[in-house]
């Protein structure tokens, strides 16, 4: 039978683990020690997956929306949205980031970059399988209350509900025992129209507080469905355990690996040539981009870089159009940023947007008549339709205004 192994690193070097099996409703413990000396090759034979539960003392965990293109786009913009709340600079953190939900929604954990090297090397010999982190808050939560407080060997674990959280805000964390009482009106303010889930050891009662049943951290680890862990931030990166012994596999099969090693190595050329390409086209747009949100609006302060440039768009959009607007605005600007590269003579002077018409009103600088002929003629193969509005001689140029469409 498969089983899992659920790890709870300490820092600097601790580790406790449990091993178990069974029907997630039902699972059973196979093995237990509070030790890494105590888990041996033996225990690890039948390991199939792993779930990491980190403490949450230690790690920051909240949820963002990323309305972005591309997975990467994602990745980067996720520290801006949580800089605030942390105790450290950016520089010294880690961040992970989760697949989205339904609702677009996803889990996002931070800790101190020495921190999470120091669970990786802890916990690298014993990784078997489909590897998930979780801190330990997300592990306590109790049906529909709106504040969780559980006692875990001298420290108060808490989770707020669904309808607490805020965007980017924390959603949960952990404090020592000694410190609760005194934080405890600050930890419940949020949660005072709601009912709380405590656990008995806490001595705390009331009308709107109901006894927390305290499960074992790894049986709820184990608990966990596999869609829900698929969504986890991978903080310990995307990657397997253990997996296939390589030098003996090599060994009874040498020249069909010598073979695979070569395609390998010859689609790695293609790929790394592939992606230096698209990070070049990447960086000319994020360029074109600033320097075009640099045009429409003159009176941004401080530097600007890809993802402030973003942020900012989105914000003078939702403030003047609602949000559901920005989706329609978007895209024209991503076309105008494609056409105009390239076109170092063509100077954007400023972009006009109708939320009632799906089009751009531009007003540029040429060199000359035919700079303008050009960009249109890049458009037409772009698929993107220029509508020339008229030009005149100007003190620094020609001036000349178009509209920008996309069919």
């Amino acid at each position: 039978m498969s089983q899992t192994l659920v790890l709870f690193p300490t820092l600097p070097d601790g580790l406790s683990w449990s091993i178990l099996e069974g029907e997630r409703e039902a699972p059973v413990r196979v093995a237990a020690g509070d030790s890494a000396t105590s888990l041996d090759a033996a225990l690890l034979q039948s390991i199939n997956s792993t779930v990491v539960v980190l403490r949450s003392d230690d790690v920051f965990v909240s949820q963002v929306e990323l309305p972005t293109r591309s997975e990467h786009d994602a990745r980067q913009a996720a520290p801006f949205l949580i800089e605030e709340e942390l105790a450290s600079r950016l520089e010294d953190v880690e961040v992970a980031i989760g697949t989205p939900d339904e609702y677009g929604q996803r889990w996002v954990f931070a800790a101190a970059t020495n921190a999470v090297e120091a669970w990786r090397e802890t916990c690298r010999p014993y990784l078997r399988g489909t590897v998930a982190t979780v801190p330990d808050c997300l592990l306590v939560a109790e049906g529909d209350a709106a504040l969780t407080l559980r006692r875990e060997q001298g420290r108060v674990i808490y989770l707020y509900g669904d309808a607490l959280r805020q965007p980017g805000r924390a959603v949960g964390g952990a404090c020592s025992g000694r410190l609760f009482d005194s934080l405890l009106h600050s930890l419940a303010a949020p949660a005072s129209d709601g009912p709380l889930a405590v656990s008995p050891a806490l001595g705390l009662a009331g009308e709107s507080i109901s006894p927390l049943q305290d499960r074992p951290l790894d049986l709820s680890a184990y608990g966990l469905a596999e869609a829900a862990l698929k969504r986890l931030p991978a903080l310990f990166g995307q990657r397997a355990g253990a997996g296939l012994d390589w030098s003996r596999t090599l060994g009874l099969f040498a020249r069909s690996a010598a073979l695979a090693a070569s395609l390998l190595i010859g689609l790695g050329l293609y790929t790394i040539g592939e992606s230096v390409y698209l990070l070049q086209r990447a960086d000319r747009y994020d360029a074109a981009s600033v320097e075009l949100v640099e045009a429409a609006f003159p009176d941004i302060s401080g530097q600007l870089d890809p993802v402030r440039a973003r942020r900012i768009l989105d914000e003078r959009l939702a403030g003047r159009h609602g949000r559901e607007r920005s989706g329609e605005f978007l895209p024209l600007f991503a076309a105008l940023a494609n056409v105009s590269d390239g076109h170092d003579s063509v100077i954007i002077q400023t972009i006009r947007y109708d939320q009632s018409r799906p089009e751009l009103s531009i007003s540029a600088r040429y060199g000359v008549f035919s700079d303008f002929d050009a960009l249109s003629e890049q458009a037409r193969t772009r698929n993107i339709e220029l509508v020339d509005q008229g030009a005149r001689d100007g003190n620094a140029g020609i001036d000349g205004d178009f509209i920008l469409r996309i069919p």
